[in-house]
């Protein structure tokens, strides 16, 4: 049931992550005048990037519940993969996009973003604190519920061999 809730969740998030991207880098491509495309760019990338992180904390939560619960961490790296692409995608392509922009309309004279190098940083990251929750939660879930294997002599028989053929 874990794991539907969480598909569910998944792909409804997704969706809403595709829209707000999309919606932010329609800004950029509409007639209006630059300064307010520029205005209704960054209030839209703004509600996207609070959606992010939102949206990735309950995906996370309900990925760790996931994890305590069958050992599986399958939720966890797709929790991950989502900030991922999304990360990338605002970084990459709209933040290259508002560059485009900006220099068109003599709004910046820069030819550099930062914006790559950030997200690659902001993913490495989030990708090691992803894996030291995973090995906490896998630790605390084993201490919490330890894995029992049968020892000789409690009681469990094991079958006797078969003879020998000759």
């Amino acid at each position: 049931m874990l794991n539907k809730i969480y598909l569910v969740a998944f792909v409804v998030l997704l969706l809403l992550m595709a829209f707000l991207t999309w919606w932010a880098g329609s800004w950029l491509h509409s007639i209006g005048s630059p300064e307010s495309v520029k205005d209704g760019y960054f209030s839209s990338s703004g509600v996207g990037w609070i959606v992010l992180w939102a949206s990735f904390i309950v995906l996370l939560v309900i990925a760790n519940v996931i994890l305590w619960s069958t050992r599986k961490a399958w939720a966890v790296w797709l929790s991950f993969l989502y900030f991922a692409l999304f990360i990338f995608l605002r970084y990459w392509w709209l933040e290259g996009d508002y560059l485009d922009f900006a220099r068109r309309h003599s709004l910046t004279d820069s030819n550099f973003s930062t914006g790559p190098l950030v997200a690659a940083i902001l993913v490495v990251g989030v990708g090691m604190l992803i894996f030291f929750d995973q090995f906490v939660v896998l630790r605390l879930s084993e201490k919490m519920h330890p894995t029992v294997e049968p020892k000789e002599g409690d009681g469990v028989e094991t079958p006797p061999e078969p003879p020998a053929a000759e």
